[in-house]
């Protein structure tokens, strides 16, 4: 079956001031799920999540196993849960990532996800290296979908940037991918890690548009 890559999708990263807040702690994801909720509720099937993080001690990467949306699997990876309260200090957190319906789902259909969420921990890759800016989120919601739940998602973006004191919000119009041999390239589900800034340290230059690898424009 082919894969529709060129489904349309509004997509709005924010990049939050240093030391502001950590999203994967659970006492804030708590909070950002219930705001993440009617989107989800609209999406086509429920998301399943992956969240990279690894063992301060030894750098061995964590194995959850299947995480699916509720906040019993929420559970399992946030930090200072009532399940991982006393073990969550020893872990080193660099992102969690939801697509609803999964991306193994939608290759299967044929037909990218409805919606696509990453909350990354830029200190993660940086070692004592200084950060301009952390965390940083990235939305991407299919533009077929209704309007009332684009503005929903809007109200979302402005609220966790009023949170984490945002540098720099912004949004973009784009397919899911980007017609390359053979199949597709630039993917929404690959440029929250790769491909959203041009080549060089983003950390040690101005948090501007200018910053971004495609044409991104403010949030006003």
């Amino acid at each position: 079956m082919p894969f529709f890559y060129e489904r349309n999708y509004k997509a709005y990263v924010i990049l939050g001031k240093p030391e502001t807040g950590t999203p994967w702690a659970w006492s804030e994801w708590q909070s950002i799920a219930q705001l993440l909720q009617p989107i989800i509720d609209k999406c086509r099937a429920k998301p399943l999540l992956r969240s990279g993080q690894r063992l301060s001690e030894n750098k061995e990467w964590i194995k959850f196993g299947k995480l699916v949306w509720s906040s019993k699997h929420n559970a399992k990876w946030t930090h200072g849960s009532p399940e991982t309260e006393g073990i969550s200090k020893q872990w080193d957190f660099y992102f969690t990532e939801l697509a609803a319906p999964s991306l193994q789902e939608s290759s299967r259909e044929g037909k990218p996800p409805d919606f696509s969420f990453t909350v990354t921990n830029e200190a993660f890759l940086r070692s004592s290296k200084p950060v301009a800016f952390n965390p940083k989120f990235f939305f991407a919601l299919a533009s077929d979908i209704g309007d009332s739940v684009h503005h929903n998602l809007e109200n979302v973006i402005r609220e966790l940037s009023r949170r984490y004191e945002a540098i720099l919000t912004v949004e973009i119009e784009r397919s899911w991918g980007k017609a390359f041999v053979g199949g597709f390239a630039h993917a929404i589900q690959d440029i929250a890690f790769t491909g959203l800034f041009k080549i060089g340290d983003y950390h040690s230059r101005p948090v501007t548009l200018d910053t971004f690898n495609e044409e991104w424009k403010e949030l006003k």
